[in-house]
């Protein structure tokens, strides 16, 4: 006995792309004495179909069963492929108790690759494994059994044999600063096939995605920062030989310079006329304007990294044009209109009004620092240091907070920025207080929404001490909270293991760093390449060890 059926979704992301059939099959380790369907209010007995918005079905067990298995198999293909799915992955004399061993193990499989220790802070272990759980839940596989699955041409393909899966559900605007960073750090082959999946939505549907979810382009939030994600992989020289440099480089000139069909950019044509967004073309100005810097210097590491200097050169200048909004009067990104006058915030309050409709989820504080790839300006170490100062007495993890903001994008990568400004002292003083106070075991205790695992892959890097600059290969050092971290990376035998000495919860300051027994000369930065990267056999393993102090260090001895 089976139930079949399908149900159409069109949820706030999927209905922009014409929304998407779900299809199933219900399976039972016991037969039933009877059936029939509903419709709206109307119940018809023995009928064995039917449609439409407020419909489903029903069966009757025998009065003496008190307990029922249901195996439920879905697919996004057919009913045919739910019902080999469910085949594929179960049958029917596995009980329930044996398949939530069988995952339950898959977990504890995949988090045993992971060690942290601190006896004198439980609480950060038990929070470490939370993140990891967090962070390890996405993106979606969406290859089914078999290696079929449906593309964004809506017809069925079928993965190719050199990745493993293919993915989607990915909240780019998200996920491109820790997430997708972290699953690179550790499992290079799943990094790689989730830049091969963004290459196939380019392949099927032909734009390059701001978030793809399902088989279909969302258009949801702001830049183009898929880009950042393929320079990430590139220029930690992680990807494969299968990646077309020519088709990436390719998909990155149309979505920087054409209007895209699909989750295009602000007109490519007047941004490059005016060198900024027109506030009086897009209420974005600012933030947009901030995100395509930052999206062009990926385009310019990847033209770079593909030998085209010239068009490399181009982007890097284009990486420069934050400076276009940025407001020599208050010092902070404004919007800016076409005829180039600032719509700057006139007062304090306005200044620190998280829910400002000149900026996107946030305020002028909140984009005051939001540019990573290059030293904003005369980096104002002062000015961010009071960035953070303002934001500490702010109690809730939830509602924005108007100063420092942990629970949105666009403040994660700041408190690493005092590094830039040789005041590492600091970006370990509030790294360390922000994984003790924005991250605890309380109901709140996870800031804001943890988006695909973005927040947990924050506290998971700052914890280990060191924190990607996406679309580099560098990581920026803060102040690990833990006595000892060991990381098997996946698909080999490498091992980075961290040591952390004379570690508490005052000696938050980093002395020295040691790699592999030598004394790190770029301090505070580390280099994936150079520092972090497995070698080509995978067997070499590599040691870090912070020696820290209850006092900043501000000459680090090299």
């Amino acid at each position: 006995y089976e139930i079949t059926g399908l149900v159409f979704i069109e949820g706030s992301l999927s209905k922009r792309f014409g929304g998407l059939a779900t299809y199933f099959v219900i399976t039972f380790d016991h037969q039933w004495t009877d059936f029939g369907v509903w419709n709206d209010e109307k119940i018809i007995e023995k009928q064995n179909e039917t449609d439409g918005c407020s419909s489903g079905a029903y069966i009757i067990l025998p009065d003496e069963q008190e307990q029922i298995t249901m195996y439920v198999g879905i697919s996004f293909i057919s009913i045919d492929q739910a019902r080999t799915n469910l085949h594929m992955q179960t049958n029917m004399f596995q009980s329930f108790d044996s398949l939530r061993t069988i995952v339950q193990q898959k977990w504890l499989d995949e988090l045993s690759r992971f060690e942290v220790s601190a006896e004198w802070d439980r609480e950060a272990e038990i929070k470490f494994n939370s993140a990891l759980v967090h962070s390890l839940s996405s993106p979606t596989q969406w290859d089914e059994s078999n290696g079929v699955y449906l593309g964004f041409d809506g017809q069925i393909h079928t993965k190719p044999d050199y990745m493993q899966h293919v993915y989607t559900d990915l909240s780019i605007w998200d996920v491109f600063r820790t997430q997708i960073p972290f699953i690179l750090f550790h499992d290079s082959q799943r990094a790689n096939d989730i830049i091969h999946s963004i290459m196939i939505n380019v392949e099927q549907g032909g734009d390059l995605p701001k978030w793809p979810l399902a088989n279909g382009y969302t258009g949801c939030m702001i830049g183009s920062h898929a880009d950042i994600l393929i320079s990430d992989l590139i220029m930690k020289k992680e990807h494969d030989q299968h990646l077309n440099l020519t088709q990436v480089t390719q998909a990155l000139r149309k979505v920087a310079n054409q209007n895209q069909v699909h989750d295009a950019r602000f007109d490519p044509a007047a941004y490059i006329k005016y060198q900024y967004v027109p506030y009086d073309m897009d209420h974005d100005s600012a933030p947009l304007t901030l995100s395509y810097s930052y999206d062009d210097w990926a385009i310019g590491n990847v033209m770079s990294a593909a030998g085209l200097t010239d068009e490399a050169k181009e982007y890097y200048e284009r990486s420069t044009w934050f400076e276009h909004v940025f407001d020599n009067k208050t010092k902070f990104f404004c919007p800016k209109n076409a005829t180039g006058n600032f719509y700057c915030p006139e007062n304090e309050i306005e200044f620190i009004n998280p829910f400002d409709n000149r900026y996107v989820e946030g305020d002028a504080w909140h984009y005051r620092f939001f540019v990573p790839h290059k030293n904003p300006l005369e980096y104002d170490a002062n000015k961010l240091n009071t960035f953070f100062q303002r934001g500490q007495p702010w109690t809730s993890t939830l509602l924005p907070n108007p100063y420092y903001w942990p629970g949105n994008e666009h403040n994660l990568f700041s408190v690493w920025q005092f590094n830039y400004a040789n005041r590492s002292d600091l970006t370990q003083k509030y790294a360390r207080w922000l994984l003790n106070h924005a991250y605890t075991m309380k109901p709140d205790g996870l800031p804001g929404n943890d988006d695909y695992g973005t927040m947990s892959a924050w506290y998971l890097f700052t914890s280990m001490g060191f924190y990607p600059l996406s679309g580099s290969s560098t990581y920026l050092i803060g102040s690990p909270a833990f006595d000892r971290i060991k990381i098997t990376r996946k698909n080999t035998e490498c091992v980075l293991l961290i040591n952390v000495h004379n570690n508490s919860p005052t000696n938050i300051y980093v002395e020295r760093v040691l790699l592999n027994g030598e004394i790190l000369l770029t301090f505070p930065f580390l280099d994936h390449i150079d520092h972090l990267k497995c070698s080509d056999d995978n067997q070499s393993n590599i040691q870090l060890d912070f020696f820290m102090s209850p006092t900043p260090v501000l000459s680090y001895d090299k």
